[in-house]
């Protein structure tokens, strides 16, 4: 406890804040080059080249070899299991999505608490905690092995590590006849793809016990190809139900943004805040709080501007896809947000989501478009269309439900994915 606080007290020092940050964002630019260049020269020992057409046939072949018999079936009977990880995160519409697919049962830890348990107690500098893991993989396997006396269970989803459950109670509940699928939504922080004392760590931990990985990070499908796990690129989405366009004479805020505060975004919006300009911040750190799964779907429909923050940690020019990214566009308010080159794939800049690099930037588009509201109500439009014709979460999970083989395949079973 003394370390914690002393490590606290020295961060709000800003000299030490400033070298700490650089410190950290040097250190995971070295990693992650590191990581680029091993796997890369594995998958060239290996002949590997990664295309997801082959990933799902891979994938259909674990499924055979293990005799798991996967029949197209009426959308709407599949019988899953979810593992999640933020019950905000997953409650503000990708739940919903999951129920459009089937009945849905949500994973309970030991303290009867959605999620996987974890340590509050984790040392300094320790990765791994054995209590957690023995706790949750009592608790998953009996959660399945009751669905499988009430009827049976089609598939195990969730977003699971490594350091919080074992590949040997993914690797039991697969020879029960279940397919394990999970969804892995930080595989640029260096750390998940690291070990702790001969253990693996994050998702790549459980590949042996994965049947499907699915990851927003587009080059890691190589790193799971090469690590003998079929994966696919799989971006976040949203739910038009509860991220709705408002009108203009509804708009309450100038620019939300919502996200707890820690690296880089408490510069930005502090930056803007300075710049005269009025952001209102939700989350852990920030005045007002954090914001509840409905709370954010309001927040976004009254928003004239959405800020996005699409770093990792504190680095400065590594990008991730966030959550934030879809609801944000299908709530039908301007987005700007970071360069991330994933994002822009997606949407496009100028036209249906703005950018910017620098704070300086990031200030000079803010006040451009709040002073010019009709270009800005145009772009934001644009990227509500599109959002709600290719970025919902029904969209995202009947493509991974079509490769498993679940849903009719129609024109291709690829749709989407590639």
């Amino acid at each position: 406890m003394m370390y914690r606080r002393l490590k606290a007290s020295l961060k709000r020092l800003p000299v030490v804040y400033q070298a700490n940050a650089r410190l950290k964002a040097e250190r995971t630019a070295r990693a992650l080059v590191r990581l680029d260049r091993r796997y890369e020269r594995l998958a060239r020992d290996c002949q590997i080249d990664y295309c997801a057409a082959e990933a799902v046939r891979q994938l259909r072949l674990r499924l055979s070899h293990r005799g798991v018999a996967v029949d197209p079936a009426p959308k709407g009977r599949l019988r899953i299991l979810w593992v999640g990880g933020n019950w905000d995160q997953d409650n503000s519409g990708f739940l919903a999505g999951l129920r459009e697919f089937g009945e849905v049962t949500t994973f309970r830890n030991a303290r009867d608490e959605y999620g996987l348990g974890y340590s509050e107690f984790v040392r300094p500098r320790r990765l791994y905690d054995p209590v957690p893991v023995k706790l949750n993989d009592a608790c998953l396997i009996e959660q399945v092995q009751a669905l499988q006396r009430r009827g049976g269970l089609d598939v195990l989803m969730g977003q699971m590590w490594a350091h919080l459950i074992s590949v040997e109670t993914l690797k039991r509940i697969q020879a029960m006849g279940v397919v394990t699928v999970n969804v892995s939504m930080d595989d640029r922080l260096p750390e998940h793809w690291g070990s702790y004392r001969g253990i693996r760590m994050g998702a790549v931990g459980l590949c042996d016990g994965t049947d499907l990985v699915l990851t927003s990070s587009p080059e890691c499908c190589l790193r799971f190809a090469v690590e003998g796990c079929p994966s696919l690129f799989w971006p976040m989405a949203s739910d038009p139900e509860r991220f709705k366009p408002s009108g203009e004479d509804t708009k309450q805020y100038d620019v939300s943004f919502i996200g707890n505060k820690y690296g880089l975004r408490g510069e930005i919006v502090e930056g803007l805040q300075r710049a005269g300009i009025h952001v209102d911040a939700f989350g852990g750190g920030w005045p007002n709080g954090p914001a509840t799964a409905d709370q954010a779907g309001e927040i976004f429909g009254r928003s004239r501007i959405i800020l996005g923050v699409g770093n990792i940690g504190y680095s400065k020019d590594i990008f991730t896809l966030k959550l934030r990214d879809f609801d944000a566009t299908m709530a039908g308010a301007l987005y700007v947000t970071h360069r991330n080159p994933d994002l822009l794939k997606l949407f496009e800049e100028g036209k249906q989501i703005e950018c910017y690099l620098t704070l300086d930037e990031c200030v000079r588009k803010v006040r451009y478009y709040l002073d010019h509201p009709e270009q800005r109500m145009a772009i934001a439009a644009a990227a509500a269309t599109r959002a709600r014709r290719e970025h919902t979460w029904e969209h995202r999970l009947s493509t991974v439900f079509r490769a498993i083989g679940f849903l009719g395949e129609g024109a291709s079973c690829l749709a989407g994915v590639e």
